[in-house]
């Protein structure tokens, strides 16, 4: 029989101290997640004042690096992340090595631009993008709505293995209009010498196999994307049945799973078994202080390199137990999201079939594995993730499987408010929750209620 937690996690932290542990068999990319539309800036201590004499140079801001690859005939133009280059050199020799019409082989430059720069380096005139771009997905619906980006068709492409429910998420009114290259989401990750594999799939477990000054789990509660894993896995819809609505949020209207979300983020905040400061996950898991961590895919090829042998990864774990008087049963799921490869549309004849041929390549089985073998980029290639040969070099390969079966996942919500409002009302809340100094229901109560507000505001 499963044991319920009965205390406060808080009131624990005696009874934990005294459990042995469950000893058990970098570099993070430009960050994939939607970026807020203003982010607060961090309060800066007033400068010494400078003597009038002295004389400030403006700095110039340095231009984004460029490189060029291939010797095709079409000349086209990509945006994607500095990181990306090396990649980029590859696939672009591969597609040409491959490509049997000469009149479609490509001389690519590739400009340093990442994912999140993309709304604003467009503006709204599509002339002054790429002619190729890679994108995070909440970016889809607004770029076809201005009519940025042109339609693709992979149907009869059995170089292309990506499943049709992937497919979808590129996709916008049941037309495609971007391939989704990796998974872009996040997964738990553990030291197998730290924690045992049946302890990671519950809170409880995790909480519990921490002894001394260990850190049990890791989870940026501050930042909306993370934060969105417990107010979805509490089943609140942020912007309606469907997440499509500007004007209900169920924040305002299930006041008790707003509570419980609420309970769970101050949890994360006060509880010294907790973890929030992101940028140090990967080496504290490293080094064992951190037991477990929620962090992105794309930091997979970090904690691999970073634990060796030790690497375990994971879905993220189910709440159990009674905290802060709240009982919870509540599976944590993931954004079912992905990072696309997409063209311009106002590309034209020979250039714009080109592109399409180049996007894909980029997207297929041989695509992916060059990105994967560079720099372990997580594919979205089917034929790959159940290949049993590239299986043997993807440590994440059972875990990635548990988050395509998983029920728990959710798609980000396509109101527009979400990108204008979410990311920055995510931070405030999670800060109101952070002032308390105990948790008390009635000052909750309040945060959650400005939480909503900020929402539709």
């Amino acid at each position: 029989m499963k044991k319920k937690i009965m205390l406060p996690l808080i009131g624990v932290m005696s009874l934990l101290g005294g459990l042995t542990s469950c000893g058990g068999g970098g570099k993070s990319s430009s960050t994939p997640k939607p970026s807020a539309s203003s982010v607060p800036a961090t309060s800066v201590a007033p400068t010494t004042s400078v003597a009038p004499s002295t004389s400030v140079a403006p700095t110039t801001p340095k231009p984004p690096a460029e490189a060029e690859y291939g010797n095709g005939q079409v000349s086209l133009t990509i945006w994607a992340p500095a990181e990306q280059f090396e990649q980029y050199s590859l696939l672009v020799n591969a597609y040409n090595e491959a490509q049997k019409d000469a009149a479609k082989t490509v001389k690519l430059k590739v400009v340093g631009i990442g994912e999140n720069q993309v709304g604003e380096k467009f503006g709204n005139d599509p002339s002054k993008g790429p002619d190729v771009f890679q994108m995070p997905g909440n970016n889809i619906s607004s770029f076809v709505t201005k009519g940025f980006i042109s339609k693709l068709d992979v149907s009869g492409r059995t170089e292309v293995s990506i499943t049709d429910e992937t497919l979808k998420t590129g996709q916008v009114k049941g037309e495609l209009y971007a391939l989704p290259y990796t998974i872009n989401t996040y997964f738990l990750y553990y030291n197998a010498s730290k924690i045992e594999e049946a302890a990671v799939s519950k809170i409880s477990t995790i909480l519990s196999s921490a002894t001394g000054t260990e850190k049990a789990m890791g989870v940026n509660v501050g930042d909306g994307f993370y934060q969105q894993a417990i107010l979805r896995g509490m089943g609140l819809n942020l912007y309606g049945e469907g997440g499509t609505s500007n004007s209900s949020t169920d924040v305002l209207k299930d006041n008790e799973a707003a509570l419980k979300a609420a309970s769970i983020i101050y949890e994360c905040n006060k509880n010294p078994l907790f973890d929030t400061a992101y940028a140090g996950f990967a080496e504290a898991v490293k080094a064992g202080t951190l037991l477990t961590a929620v962090d992105g895919t794309w930091n997979y090829k970090t904690y691999k390199e970073n634990l060796g042998e030790n690497f375990g990864c994971t879905v993220l774990p189910l709440i159990d137990g009674v905290i802060n008087g709240y009982t919870y049963d509540n599976q944590l799921g993931s954004p079912i999201d992905n990072k696309f490869i997409a063209i311009n549309s106002s590309l034209s004849g020979a250039k714009k079939t080109a592109a399409e041929e180049f996007v894909y390549y980029v997207a297929s089985d041989a695509g992916q594995k060059i990105r994967y073998d560079k720099d372990k980029i997580i594919p979205t290639a089917d034929n790959l993730l159940k290949d049993p040969e590239f299986k043997k070099s993807f440590a994440m390969a059972d875990a990635v499987s548990a988050y395509y079966n998983s029920t728990a996942n959710f798609s980000n919500p396509t109101a527009t408010k979400f990108n204008s409002n979410y990311w920055n009302a995510a931070i405030a809340f999670s800060g109101d929750l952070a002032k308390l100094t105990t948790w008390d229901a009635t000052k909750a109560a309040t945060a959650v209620e400005s939480f909503g507000e900020a929402l539709l505001a």
